[in-house]
């Protein structure tokens, strides 16, 4: 009894979890995020959400991409098949542009391990 009472606590505290994170659910639009959720950075899931309810998702982002490796020629491929217009290449990070409703399917590459909004550096 005490593991199924353990497992009502444990499903309650998912649904805590997605409530307070509904804006995935919308973003991804009834896919599993699981797997891509953890790659997007807070701030890109939020201005996703905005894009998303505003009918703006065509609207292109600058974004840092975190790789598990420096990207090949194949892996670049890959991505400019999705709309990545890469800035520059720092060994494993990439300053790119990427249109919104790619983000999804460039986060799904296995050798993407992290997506974020670019933001301005600040001066000392």
């Amino acid at each position: 009894m005490t593991v199924l009472n353990s497992g009502v606590y444990a499903m309650g505290a998912i649904a805590l979890v997605i409530a307070a994170c509904g804006n995935v659910v919308t973003v991804f639009e009834g896919r599993s995020p699981s797997p891509i959720q953890p790659k997007l950075d807070p701030e890109l899931l939020h201005r996703l959400e905005g894009l998303s309810s505003s009918g703006h998702m065509n609207e292109r982002l600058s974004v840092l991409i975190r790789t598990s490796s420096e990207i090949n020629s194949d892996q670049e491929d890959l991505l400019k098949s999705r709309g990545v217009t890469i800035n520059s290449k720092l060994s494993v990070i990439l300053s790119a542009i990427i249109p919104a409703q790619s983000i999804q399917d460039v986060a799904a590459l296995q050798f993407v391990l992290r997506i974020e909004l670019a933001r301005k550096l600040k001066e000392r």
